[in-house]
């Protein structure tokens, strides 16, 4: 293979699967991928430095021991984190998603996400402050109307090119809250088939685990996974990429079923070059070969995938260790 084989992600990714020990995926994958941080920790820093770091924090409604462990080369790992520091920086549309593909690994604002939405309008306002306090306040307001406003469901045939378009054409908060009405439909359905894959992987491990019942299976997830699946019944769940990677590790499915899980939420494939996602392809790839791996609702998976989290030992894993069961 010309030039660096670690700068292709679908090579980088077999690497990681084929790595036969804990030891072996330390010094031969993740030293590959030390230089992200640096380039993260470079980054972040010339950020920051417009600020103090308790501002930083307080913009990004963060902690600053957060911001203080960005800025020693610690890559957050929700895309939301990096959304929150691209307002903080004052960006506009165009550098934030340059700004999530390059040091996140994850994909641009897409417009008929609801939450991607209102970043993207706040981006593009000059009369709205761009921070993230103006996102809450939008999401407010929208997130009363999506789920409190009856609607006829429809086909969704609107293009996401002309979501956009309508997006920047909104002046006002209120413009943007009319369009959104306008168009329930379209973010209303724009998950179903998620909702109906995640309920169809739910049945299958309490029918193959003979539980009783969501809540028996659920014994032991986090309050926060709790949340998503009566937002999944409700069908009024925006799901986040942690969250889903989360839910799917304790719905025992592996890298490629977690890869459909995210195609369907209108995201990319876990990315072997982001630091936490390929130490769940390792994990979860590893599962497999010890036989902690059966989608009969044992937390087997979760629990390997834990303590495989420990004994890493890095910090991109750390925020995950309370969504998987321990």
């Amino acid at each position: 293979m010309k030039g660096d084989a670690y700068s292709t992600t679908g090579y980088l990714k077999i690497e990681t699967q084929n790595a036969e020990s804990i030891e072996e995926y330390k010094e031969g994958i993740l030293m590959k991928l030390q230089d992200r941080r640096e380039s993260w920790k470079k980054k972040i820093n010339e950020i920051v430095n417009k600020y103090t770091k308790q501002k930083m924090a307080e913009l990004c409604g963060v902690s600053r021991q957060s911001v203080t462990k960005w800025c020693n080369g610690a890559i957050p790992q929700k895309r939301e984190e990096f959304i929150r520091i691209g307002l903080a920086a004052g960006y506009n549309l165009e550098e934030m998603n340059d700004f999530l593909e390059r040091y996140g690994r994850y994909p641009r604002l897409y417009p008929k996400s609801l939450d991607d939405s209102i970043i993207i309008f706040i981006l593009e306002k000059d009369s709205i402050p761009s921070t993230y306090e103006s996102y809450l306040n939008i999401v407010r307001q929208i997130k009363k109307e999506l789920y409190e406003t009856e609607v006829e469901e429809s086909i969704n045939t609107f293009e996401t090119s002309d979501v956009l378009i309508c997006i920047l054409d909104s002046d006002t908060e209120e413009g943007l809250i009319k369009f959104i009405h306008e168009k329930l439909p379209v973010f209303r359905s724009q998950f179903s088939k998620l909702y109906k894959k995640i309920k169809a992987y739910i049945k299958i491990n309490i029918e193959n685990g003979n539980y009783n019942s969501l809540s028996e299976l659920s014994v032991g997830w986090s309050s926060s996974l709790h949340n998503c699946l009566t937002e999944i019944n409700k069908g009024c769940w925006y799901p986040k990429r942690d969250k889903l990677i989360s839910l799917c590790i304790n719905l025992n499915m592996d890298t490629d079923q977690i890869d459909e899980m995210l195609k369907t939420a209108y995201m990319e494939p876990l990315c072997a070059k982001n630091i936490f996602e390929n130490a769940v392809i390792y994990a979860v790839e590893n599962a497999k070969l010890e036989d902690a791996f059966s989608c009969d609702g044992d937390a087997r998976l979760s629990r390997y995938v834990r303590e495989v989290f420990i004994q890493l030992d890095i910090p991109e894993v750390e925020f995950f260790l309370n969504e998987i069961e321990g």
